[in-house]
């Protein structure tokens, strides 16, 4: 028999972090699945579940999911479970399958899944940098950025794994430009209008939008919408060091940081609605960048 087993939980309310859905597929008692980090341990929670399928065939699975679910660790959580039969669809055992669960970073699999069935595995996003070279009059050529909703233009993650840089990547973009013909004085458009004009989900924690998860989401996405701030410790007690990636010279930055020779490292980072950054904390080395979204 062969089982589809979903675990819905929620943190205690008040924790600040997002709720969380744990999804996995499991063949006859295997339990085997992967979940994200969380303050739950729904991963052995769940292998529990599917695991004591095969001994119960004379018991109340549902009495078995109350059991576990009723384990004192998972405290104040708010917890949904359907075990159900993949081949026929028969609902085994379940406990609020009905409520609504916020689903966090598994919603992935859904859009995922979704853009393959509608664009195929095939499908390429496609930014364009247009070339309008104008009647040949000063500041009447023009570039059009046209997005098309890629969100790993110059991702930092992918470009760490390359070996490059932001500054190398719109580097190449200039080449190719000054190649076309493009010569200084050209007006940039930039045409983001594949998609509509909503960058931050109303439900999204407005304690949060600073934070690299909760960048803004546009028809023209560069550098996964954010900002890297490098600090640099100096003499214990004194301002790091700072610089970004890309180079914003137009952002505040207000280095509130303080170098330390011991101790941990604790540097953060606080935006306003007009962009102006404040560095907090303790630096006491230079290899983790913090990382804060843009509007």
């Amino acid at each position: 028999m062969s089982l589809t087993t979903a675990i819905n939980t929620a943190p205690r309310t008040g924790s600040g972090s997002m709720l969380k859905r744990l999804r996995t597929a499991a063949g006859p008692g295997t339990g085997r699945g992967r979940a994200g980090r969380g303050p739950l341990a729904a991963l052995a929670l769940l292998a529990a579940v599917v695991g004591s399928v095969a001994p119960a065939l004379g018991q109340s699975l549902d009495r078995q999911v109350e059991r576990l679910l009723s384990d004192p660790k998972l405290g104040a959580a708010k917890t949904g479970v359907v075990i159900m039969d993949a081949s026929d669809g028969t609902v085994l055992a379940s406990r609020r399958a009905d409520d609504s669960f916020i689903p966090a970073s598994n919603m992935k699999l859904i859009t995922s899944g979704a853009a393959l069935l509608v664009l195929g595995p095939d499908f390429t996003f496609k930014t364009q940098l247009v070339h309008v070279p104008g009647d040949g009059t000063p500041g009447s050529q023009r570039v059009i950025f046209r997005g098309s909703g890629d969100p790993t233009l110059g991702d930092p993650g992918l470009l760490d794994k390359a070996g490059a840089t932001a500054e190398s990547v719109l580097q190449k973009w200039v080449g190719a430009l000054k190649k076309a013909g493009v010569t200084p004085g050209a007006e940039l458009i930039i045409d983001d209008r594949v998609f509509d004009r909503e960058f931050v989900h109303p439900s999204w924690p407005t304690e949060q939008l600073n934070r690299w998860y909760c960048s803004e989401v546009s028809g023209t996405n560069f550098h996964a919408n954010l900002l890297r701030v490098y600090a640099n410790p100096q003499a214990e007690g004194r301002p790091p060091a700072l610089k970004v990636e890309p180079k914003a010279p137009w952002v505040d930055i207000r280095n509130k940081a303080r170098s330390i020779a011991r101790g941990n490292q604790t540097a953060w980072a606080a935006r306003d609605a007009d962009n102006s950054i404040t560095l907090h904390g303790d630096v006491r080395w230079a290899n983790d960048p913090v990382e804060v979204s843009l509007t």
